[in-house]
């Protein structure tokens, strides 16, 4: 039996930070409340933080630590992350597209330790950085 060319992957989200938000909450301050869609190999897509009706306000240069839940996921060929702003708290089901990055397996995925992947920025000012690492498999 061969080995499997793409093994089972796994890496640890560990904080968002936005370099520029969207939304203009005032004067001269620009701010979204965001959450995660993450997708695992096309499989089903899971929301972070989990409750609908949670998200994680944010203005430049601060930074989410994703820690309570932690968020670990799990690959085997790529996983697909994507930063959305809620317009209006009272229907999570409206929401903006800002951003997203993908991680491909490409024979080591990321060198080990902390990376971090800047998404491309879009049409409304939305830009943002992902910091992730790579998790063992004993990792709990």
């Amino acid at each position: 039996m061969s080995e499997d060319p793409f093994p089972v992957t796994k890496i640890k989200i560990e904080s968002i930070k936005c370099l520029s938000a969207s939304e203009n909450a005032g004067p001269k301050e620009f701010h979204d409340e965001i959450f995660l869609i993450c997708q695992a190999d096309g499989g089903v897509p899971i929301r972070y933080p989990h409750d609908l009706a949670s998200s994680k306000p944010l203005t430049a240069n601060e930074t989410w630590i994703l820690d309570d839940p932690e968020l670990v996921l799990t690959f085997q060929y790529e996983v697909l992350i994507t930063i959305w702003d809620v317009d209006v708290s009272y229907d999570p089901t409206v929401s903006t597209f800002l951003c997203c990055h993908q991680y491909c397996y490409n024979g080591g995925l990321l060198e080990p330790g902390e990376q971090v992947a800047t998404p491309d920025q879009n049409d409304n000012g939305a830009h943002y950085s992902i910091t992730s690492r790579n998790v063992t498999d004993d990792y709990a």
